[in-house]
């Protein structure tokens, strides 16, 4: 678990527009995250919140996010900001991601800034259409990607 105060004072918000939501977590900790979220009565009858986009919590770290976390917070698309620093995105984190979504009916799209040896092994472990899910990788020195929601 992440303790750090710099990232325990990460900003985290949640942008709605026409039933459409967008969660920037920062570095927060995923149990945070969900609490917030239940305090506040986001969460519907079964526990569960669905985002279009989520940014993954502090670089795909496993110490910011849990199994648990992504069966809540789910999404249409999940962007992860790592270079493979500190190991992020963590094999854990990717393999929840893609675990998590192999049953749902939507077909997620994850959404990397780089490539690293975790995203590697995982695309050779995790067939992607099999498993319900399609890798994007931004283009080298690409400074941002449009997606339309």
């Amino acid at each position: 678990m992440d303790n750090s105060v710099p990232n325990l004072a990460s900003i985290m918000f949640l942008a709605e527009i026409k039933n459409r939501k967008i969660l920037f977590t920062g570095d927060g900790r995923g149990e945070d995250i969900i609490r917030v979220l239940s305090n506040n009565g986001m969460l519907d009858k079964d526990g569960r919140i669905h985002m279009e986009l989520l940014k993954v919590p502090h670089h795909g770290s496993d110490m910011n996010a849990s199994i648990e976390f992504f069966e809540i917070v789910d999404a249409n698309y999940y962007v992860i900001s790592a270079n493979g620093r500190d190991d992020n995105p963590s094999l854990d984190t990717l393999r929840w991601i893609i675990e998590t979504g192999k049953n749902s009916r939507i077909f997620r799209k994850i959404v990397f800034t780089n490539m690293t040896p975790n995203i590697k092994r995982v695309l050779n472990e995790y067939e992607q259409g099999r498993f319900h899910y399609r890798c994007i990788i931004l283009e080298k020195e690409a400074d941002f990607l449009s997606i339309s929601l």
